[in-house]
């Protein structure tokens, strides 16, 4: 999957898609709140965000994870979803 999509209509640009992606810096996508661009690409090129749980945890999430809504937390919400009583963990 192409990196352009980062909640925003594409535009054709030489400056594209870096102008657009600074748009994500302090927005929401969950529990995770984004801090920052990491100098890392994911292979497939896109960008890695640096981004704070709630939980206070420190996660760093590709573009597509954050704005598909794949990635939601640091693994916080997870780990509270199977703890609770009456879960198997057995599948």
């Amino acid at each position: 999957m192409p990196c352009y999509n980062v909640g925003m209509a594409r535009r054709k640009s030489s400056t594209w898609p870096r102008t657009n992606a600074y748009r994500l810096m302090g927005r929401r996508f969950g529990r995770l709140r984004v801090i920052r661009e990491t100098d890392e690409r994911a292979a497939n090129g896109c960008i890695v965000w640096e981004c704070r749980c709630d939980c206070g945890g420190l996660t760093r999430v590709i573009t597509n994870n954050l704005t598909s809504g794949n990635t939601t937390s640091c693994g916080c919400w997870q780990s509270e979803r199977s703890s609770r009583p009456g879960r198997r963990h057995d599948g």
